[in-house]
């Protein structure tokens, strides 16, 4: 075998640092030995292929079943918190549900008897504006009023607490506090009428 390699091939050596001495024997004994000769063996490169393919294909698996479990659990949380997302007011949550809250009543006006005349300017709802109210009070043919109204695009909740405001506003009946007249609420549009001094 050294005749035909030209040398010994070491196999089976894991990698690190090695120090190699040689001696000849023959019938006659052992000669002296060499001097050491340091080697150094390195990692196999196959190894660190294998590591190289599967640790980031492993770690990206993980990332894909991770994220979306994280953004299932966060959408359940921001669920859970706000509920179907729509947020009612209501004057007395214990005596009745505000979903329930507007009915049509006698304070219902229908809008052909409102005149708008100019705007006023914004409410915390929308713009309220100046008109003229045919027979909404009692014993006047025209009442000169505000007409407070809802903005079109605004959310179910600010519609739900414009239609509370005004009913709370309707209950009042004193000199110092703006009284309603009247209301007008269709799918659309929700006003509220004051008079206007």
């Amino acid at each position: 075998m050294y005749q035909t390699q030209r040398g010994v091939r070491l196999s089976n050596l894991g990698p690190g640092n090695y120090s190699v001495r040689v001696r000849a024997t023959s019938l006659a004994g052992n000669g002296s030995w060499t001097h050491a000769l340091d080697l150094y063996v390195a990692e196999r490169y196959e190894n660190m292929l294998y590591a190289m393919i599967f640790v980031p294909i492993v770690i990206i698996l993980l990332v894909c079943l991770l994220v979306p479990m994280l953004v299932v659990l966060s959408r359940k949380r921001s669920s859970d918190r706000l509920g179907n997302g729509v947020l009612y007011a209501s004057v007395n949550p214990e005596y009745f549900s505000a979903a329930e809250m507007y009915v049509p009543d006698e304070w219902e006006v229908a809008r052909e008897k409102i005149a708008l005349s100019r705007e006023l300017g914004q409410g915390s709802f929308g713009m309220v504006y100046e008109g003229l109210a045919k027979g909404v009070v009692k014993d006047e043919p025209e009442t000169h009023v505000a007409i407070k109204t809802v903005n079109e695009s605004a959310s179910m909740r600010e519609r739900i607490e414009f239609l509370n405001e005004a009913s709370v506003m309707k209950e009042f009946n004193c000199h110092h506090v703006v009284r309603t007249h009247s209301q007008m609420a269709t799918r659309a549009q929700q006003d509220a009428v004051v008079r206007f001094s």
